[in-house]
C-alpha cells in the first residue's frame, strides 16, 4: 500500500505483491532503482510519483495494468526495463506505451534529439513528456485527437512540434514553458485550447490560430515576449483575462467582429502595442486590460 519516503537506495518488491497502490511510492527521493517481481499485474495511478531519484524501474511481463502520472516529477529516470514478453506493455527508444490500450504513458526526461510518437498510439497520458528537457521536435500521429493537460510541459529545448489534423483540443498548459518552442502549426481540426496553453513560450514569434477554434482559455499566451503577430479566428466570442498579459513585442492586433468580452489584463503590460482594433461588438473591457 505505502513505501516509506526515507526508502532509498535500490528496492525489489516482495514476491507477494500482485498490486501496486496508488501513490505507494509518492516522495520517496531516496529511491534510485526499482525491481518488481513478476506477481504485480497492476500499478495505479501516480505510483511513483515525485521519486526525484529514481533512476532505473524493471517491469515485469505480468503487468498488464498501467494506471496515470505514474513518473510525474522523476527528473533522473532514463532506465525503463520491460522483462520478457508482454504483447501489452511496448518500449520504443525512451517512449513507454500500452500497445493494447493504445495509450502513450511516458517518455523519458532523458529523451534527446526528435521523437516520433508510434501510430498504434491512440492516447497520450497528461505529462506523458513533462520536463523531457532535451527533446527538440516531436511528430504526433493522426491517431491522437487530444494533446492533454501538460503534456509538454517545461520541455525547455522543444523547437518544433508537428500537430496533425486529427487533434480536436489542446489542453491546459500542454506547452507552457516550452521556452524555446518557435514554429507550431494549430490545424483546422482543433476547436479548443486550454487556460496557459502556451504561456511562457519565450521564442514563439507568430501564431495564426484557425477559424475552427470556439474556446481558448484564460493567459493562453500569457508571457510570450517574442510573439509580435497573432491571427485570431472570427469564431471566438471572448478574450480571456491574461490572455495576452506581457506579450511585450505584440505590435498590433485585430479583434474580430465575433469578440463581446475582454478580460481583465488581456493585454496587460504589452508594451510594444500601438495598434488595436476593438470592434463595435464589444460591450465589456475588464480591468486592467490595456494596462502598461
Amino acid at each position: 500500500i505505502c513505501c516509506a519516503p526515507s526508502n532509498s537506495g535500490d528496492y525489489s518488491i516482495p514476491n507477494t505483491v500482485t498490486t501496486i497502490c496508488k501513490k505507494a511510492f509518492h516522495g520517496c527521493d531516496g529511491l534510485t532503482s526499482v525491481t518488481l517481481p513478476d506477481s504485480v499485474k497492476t500499478i495505479q495511478d501516480q505510483a511513483f510519483c515525485n521519486c526525484k531519484s529514481l533512476a532505473t524501474i524493471t517491469i515485469p511481463a505480468s503487468v498488464e495494468s498501467l494506471g496515470v502520472d505514474l513518473f510525474v516529477q522523476c527528473p533522473n529516470l532514463s532506465k525503463f526495463v520491460v522483462s520478457g514478453e508482454n504483447q501489452g506493455i511496448k518500449m520504443v527508444e525512451d517512449v513507454l506505451y500500452h500497445k493494447e490500450m493504445s495509450r502513450l504513458v511516458w517518455c523519458s526526461p532523458k529523451k534527446s534529439g526528435n521523437c516520433e510518437i508510434p501510430s498504434t498510439v491512440k492516447t497520450i497520458d497528461a505529462k506523458a513528456f513533462g520536463l523531457c528537457k532535451k527533446l527538440l521536435s516531436v511528430t504526433i500521429p493522426d491517431s491522437i485527437t487530444e494533446i492533454p493537460h501538460r503534456t509538454f510541459i517545461s520541455c525547455s529545448e522543444l523547437e518544433k512540434v508537428s500537430i496533425p489534423s486529427s487533434v480536436v483540443s489542446i489542453g491546459e498548459k500542454a506547452f507552457f514553458n516550452c521556452s524555446t518552442l518557435t514554429l507550431v502549426t494549430i490545424p483546422g481540426s482543433v476547436v479548443s485550447i486550454g487556460e496557459c496553453a502556451f504561456s511562457m513560450c519565450f521564442g514563439l514569434t507568430s501564431i495564426t490560430i484557425p477559424d475552427s477554434v470556439t474556446s481558448i482559455g484564460c493567459n493562453a499566451f500569457e508571457g510570450d515576449s517574442s510573439l509580435t503577430s497573432i491571427t485570431l479566428p472570427g469564431s471566438i466570442t471572448s478574450i480571456k483575462n491574461s490572455m495576452f498579459e506581457r506579450c511585450s513585442s505584440l505590435s498590433s492586433i485585430t479583434i474580430p467582429d465575433s469578440v463581446t468580452f475582454i478580460g481583465d489584463s488581456a493585454f496587460k503590460e504589452c508594451s510594444s502595442l500601438t495598434l488595436i482594433t476593438i470592434p463595435d461588438s464589444v460591450y465589456f473591457i475588464g480591468d486592467s486590460a490595456f494596462k502598461e
